[in-house]
């Protein structure tokens, strides 16, 4: 296992412990890595609880979490993280995301620890847990609880920002319009290379900026490819923190995941590209709620429905008002805060929280 220092905040009252499991990397992306380490600031700035991170996936997820002052190890066995959780015994452990522990794996960690939380896990392992939160996906609707001890908190107000501190969305419409392209940090698909392509032949009145991450394959090829297909093409290249982009955004074109959630923090209408038919589902609730629309699965959408699409959207400064209003509406940016604060409470409590009315 790989080890860093703990936090240069040591010096503030410890009011417990927290061990966050995560998973990222060039096939799963950074969004999980990015949100818990926003959670992990939550509850370490706000709530005077240690943080460090147990981390599957690739070494390059290890580096935000690092850089943010956070101990991270990385793991790479189901014995390694029971080892782990087994030494440290912290007073809350928090699973992020899908994969992780079995149920059967979840219950016996639940006897090293005094809380466990999932956030966004729709596997039985939730089952084993104290809390679990979620937005409020098609998915987690069709949620069983039947016999659980679980408190699920569901509702936008619970998604975790890969942003920190709170963003801040005001800003005024630039004289030219800016379309942000945000395939994902990996982008396994080839779709931000795919939609430079495909945007083309929009007006070059129009600003577009491509998010090319730090775990996408051949990253500084597919940036030099999009910067020669046309003068009104720019990259950005290796950010950890897009805040700036969304604040100067007009519209988005991006692959459903955690940057959907940043995108309506800063209330920028963005059209969804599903990954999967799962995600084309997740995406849905955006669009259902008015936050932007839905294009479908990215393998089934054809190029020239997303460009129409883009056009539309770009020529309709209402509709992306009306858009822009109802994701500022929906997700406030503290969903993190709020999930630290929950947990924080209850530990203060020190007491198993009774099954919640649904």
């Amino acid at each position: 296992m790989e080890r860093s220092g703990f936090s240069s905040h040591e010096h503030l009252p410890i009011a417990g412990s927290a061990l966050i499991r995560c998973t990222g990397g060039a096939e799963f992306g950074l969004g999980s890595v990015m949100r818990m380490v926003a959670l992990a600031r939550a509850l370490r700035d706000c709530e005077s609880i240690r943080v460090s991170f147990a981390v599957s996936g690739a070494d390059a997820a290890l580096n935000p979490i690092r850089r943010a002052g956070f101990e991270a190890s990385k793991i790479d066995s189901a014995g390694e993280f029971a080892a782990l959780v087994s030494e440290r015994k912290p007073d809350i452990l928090i699973l992020d995301g899908p994969g992780g522990p079995s149920h059967a794996e979840a219950q016996a960690l639940r006897c090293e620890v005094r809380l466990m939380a999932a956030i966004d896990n729709r596997s039985d392992l939730r089952l084993a847990c104290d809390f679990a939160y979620y937005p409020p996906l098609p998915q987690v609707r069709d949620l069983g609880w039947a016999g659980a001890r679980t408190v699920p908190r569901i509702g936008w107000g619970y998604a975790p920002l890969g942003l920190y501190p709170r963003p801040t969305p005001a800003r005024a419409p630039g004289s030219r319009p800016t379309l942000l392209v945000a395939m994902g940090g990996s982008d396994p698909m080839g779709l931000t290379l795919r939609a430079a392509r495909l945007l083309a032949p929009l007006d070059s009145v129009f600003r577009i900026r491509f998010v090319v991450g730090r775990v996408m394959k051949n990253a500084g090829k597919v940036a030099a490819g999009i910067v020669a297909m046309k003068n009104n093409f720019e990259t950005v290249e290796g950010a950890d923190d897009l805040s700036t982009e969304y604040a100067s955004a007009d519209l988005a074109l991006c692959a459903f995941g955690a940057i959907a959630y940043e995108l309506a923090a800063f209330g920028v209408p963005a059209l969804y590209l599903g990954l999967t038919d799962d995600e084309a589902s997740s995406a849905s609730a955006f669009a259902d709620a008015g936050m932007g629309a839905l294009l479908g699965a990215a393998d089934r959408v054809a190029d020239a429905e997303i460009l129409g699409a883009v056009k539309a959207l770009m020529n309709d400064p209402v509709r992306r008002r009306e858009m822009r209003n109802r994701a500022l509406a929906a997700i406030d940016g503290g969903g993190a805060a709020r999930i630290a604060a929950d947990l924080a409470q209850a530990l203060r409590e020190e007491r198993v929280p009774v099954r919640a009315a649904r």
